[in-house]
């Protein structure tokens, strides 16, 4: 904790000088996720967002806060936003899906699982999930 700690101490000391440098709020957050400050690393992304509004790694970082918070469809309107970004797609139908089952919509998790498999039909978990989803959805 006392590096966490430091790093902190650190990045506030550089952003006294340059208060939207985005690699340095990138790094504080990501810190503080760790420390399971959550709050301050929403904080963090949110200003991330502003400097740079479709930043892949500040919209991953804000979807795995409101995933952590139990944000569910916080997580899920950053999730909707990027899913043309090519790197993100896969990301983002896994989290998406996760989030779909948590909140019990069975329906819209195997609509993503389904995605999922037309990018990657060998997709182990996508397929196990597809078939134990369908049995929830029967039921």
């Amino acid at each position: 904790m006392g590096k966490h700690k430091e790093s902190i101490e650190y990045f506030d000391r550089y952003l006294e000088i340059d208060s939207n440098d985005f690699d340095t709020i990138a790094d504080r957050g990501k810190v503080y996720f760790d420390m399971k400050r959550y709050n301050e690393a929403l904080a963090d992304s949110n200003q991330l967002l502003k400097i740079k509004p479709n930043n892949e790694f500040a919209l991953v970082l804000r979807v795995n806060i409101f995933y952590k918070l139990e944000r569910y469809e916080n997580a899920l309107e950053d999730l909707n936003r990027p899913l043309e970004i090519t790197r993100y797609k896969m990301y983002g139908l896994e989290t998406r899906e996760k989030i779909y089952y948590e909140l019990g919509r069975y329906e819209k998790a195997l609509e993503d699982f389904n995605i999922i498999l037309k990018i990657d039909p060998s997709h182990e978990f996508a397929t196990e999930m597809k078939e134990r989803l369908k049995a929830l959805i029967e039921n």
